[in-house]
């Protein structure tokens, strides 16, 4: 996977580019290609959580459409959980911004949530390989498994919470280490 950070500062416009032999700003300036590196990674995630919901109501609509009414309640907590966590990725508070933000990331922190960030890439996979495979039993009508599938995803949602907790605590400079 190609880092981030790499693809934002080769989408550099020429302004940027000149802002960067700037003295003092050039700091501004790459601060602001990780803040948007940042921003670019949360929104890639939430979209990826999208995904994985819409594909969970799918799975939803094919039990309901064959009369298979057992383990609906839980879907609907699933679905629930799914969308709050879309919501938490994409509205999060972004990395370093400009003059007076509420909260100040330097480089050298933001650097260090590429860590947080592999957990927090690592169970956003976990948890849409695990949707995929909810799908993919009730596609093939392998109904015996599915609210285990479903314990699965819950579990997988709770950890891809706390990656995505921890590495807000860290930006939010609250994590002692």
């Amino acid at each position: 996977m190609v880092d981030i950070r790499e693809r934002v500062e080769d989408s550099r416009g020429v302004l940027k580019k000149i802002q960067l032999l700037i003295p003092g700003f050039a700091g501004y300036r790459s601060l602001e290609d990780i803040r948007e590196a940042d921003n670019y990674l949360r929104i890639q995630i939430a979209n990826m959580i999208h995904d994985s919901l819409n594909i969970l109501q799918n799975t939803r609509k094919m039990l309901v459409d064959r009369g298979i009414y057992s383990n609906l309640s839980i879907f609907g907590s699933v679905i629930s959980k799914l969308q709050e966590l879309e919501g938490s990725v994409r509205h999060a508070q972004q990395g370093y911004s400009g003059i007076s933000p509420a909260i100040r990331i330097g480089k050298d922190n933001l650097d260090k949530l590429y860590d947080y960030d592999y957990s927090f890439v690592s169970k956003a996979n976990d948890l849409k390989n695990s949707v995929n495979d909810l799908y993919n039993t009730v596609l093939s009508n392998n109904l015996q498994n599915v609210y285990d599938k479903i314990q699965t995803i819950m579990k997988n949602a709770d950890d891809f919470y706390k990656a995505f907790n921890d590495r807000m605590v860290v930006i939010q400079n609250i994590k002692v280490d």
